[in-house]
């Protein structure tokens, strides 16, 4: 992945600190949009959220 094809990240807070999470931002120029995940829910339950946080990012830049 490239920044060419990627407009945005959306990661869970436990992920962000990884060196190749790090590297990846650092190469591509993104900056990271951060959601809170429990270890203890599948990552399924968190897929309104992801839909409703890309569907906000998509109006604030205008593709909606």
């Amino acid at each position: 992945m490239t920044a060419e094809y990627v407009e945005a990240i959306y990661l869970p807070t436990s992920l962000v600190d990884a060196p190749y999470v790090q590297k990846f931002l650092q190469d591509t120029g993104l900056k990271a949009n951060l959601y809170k995940a429990s270890g203890n829910k599948p990552a399924i339950e968190y897929q309104a959220l992801l839909e409703s946080e890309l569907e906000q990012f998509h109006k604030f830049v205008g593709a909606l």
